[in-house]
């Protein structure tokens, strides 16, 4: 009669590399994941910094020209849209906290900053626009919009050092 002996050690040092490989495939996910939230997360810090500057621009420093004011609203319009879609990709899987409230706010007050300022420098003489851009319900637009970009880099600012993860 023939006995048939596994020698589990030759198996196990058979299987080592299947296994090893799993585990590395495993560990380089997990990073991974996290170097695209921080990546993604700093591309909107970048985004929010720029706006916060444009917005600056135009409701503090403001200029005397039709056409500047035109171009500089163009540039507001086209990083807000940017940081907007970057913030919705970071948020789609909702782990981190109070992001969707900002999100919302960030999207209110954009559009209160933005189309009134638009519609005026559309419409309007350049007379028209310094005396709009000077009243208070636009700067107090414009402050309320710092301040919510103000919360949302503090929120993903530790994302996109490698600080937190989810």
């Amino acid at each position: 009669m023939d006995v048939c002996v596994i020698d589990w050690w030759e198996t196990f040092k058979g299987w080592t590399p299947y296994i090893m490989g799993l585990v590395v495939l495993a560990i380089w996910f997990f990073q991974k994941q996290r170097e695209v939230l921080a990546v993604e997360a700093k591309e909107v810090v970048k985004d929010l910094l720029e706006l916060s500057i444009i917005n600056f621009d135009i409701n503090f420093v403001g200029t005397h020209s039709k056409v500047e004011f035109e171009a500089k609203l163009l540039k507001f319009k086209e990083v807000s849209e940017k940081a907007h879609r970057s913030m919705l990709f970071i948020n789609n899987n909702k782990k981190i906290r109070n992001l969707k409230e900002l999100l919302e706010s960030y999207y209110q007050y954009k559009e209160t900053v933005y189309h009134p300022i638009n519609n005026t420098v559309r419409l309007a003489d350049e007379i028209r626009i310094i005396e709009f851009m000077q009243l208070q319900g636009t700067k107090d637009n414009a402050r309320r919009l710092d301040k919510c970009i103000s919360e949302i880099i503090k929120i993903l600012q530790p994302y996109s050092v490698y600080k937190k993860i989810l």
